[in-house]
């Protein structure tokens, strides 16, 4: 397997470089990453993100070939991925999320 294409692949997956696919409203900040819902970015944990990309890695296996090889969806291919999302959803210095309420 080739680390290249997996990389490669996450940054398609964040960049939302095939039709119909939107750009990832990713980002990672103090080490969490957090997912854009349409009001505020709400901390997802690293399991969600492996989800929703092993979804979208298996209906878009152009983005998983290299040549005429296409290569499988795998739990190391996903693990191999992930280094991109986490680079490229590395928010601004300044960026600060709102923490949740507690109640007390």
């Amino acid at each position: 397997m080739s680390l290249g294409l997996a990389y490669r692949a996450g940054l398609v997956y964040m960049a939302g470089g095939l039709p119909g696919h939107d750009t990832q409203r990713l980002i990672r900040w103090n080490r969490t990453l957090s997912r854009w819902n349409g009001s505020h970015y709400r901390p997802v944990g690293d399991e969600e993100i492996k989800t929703a990309v092993t979804r979208w890695l298996a209906r878009h296996s152009a983005v998983r070939s290299a040549g005429k090889r296409v290569q499988e969806v795998t739990e190391s291919f996903i693990r191999d991925v992930m280094p991109a999302i986490k680079t490229e959803a590395k928010a601004r210095p300044k960026l600060r999320l709102l923490q949740p309420r507690t109640r007390g």
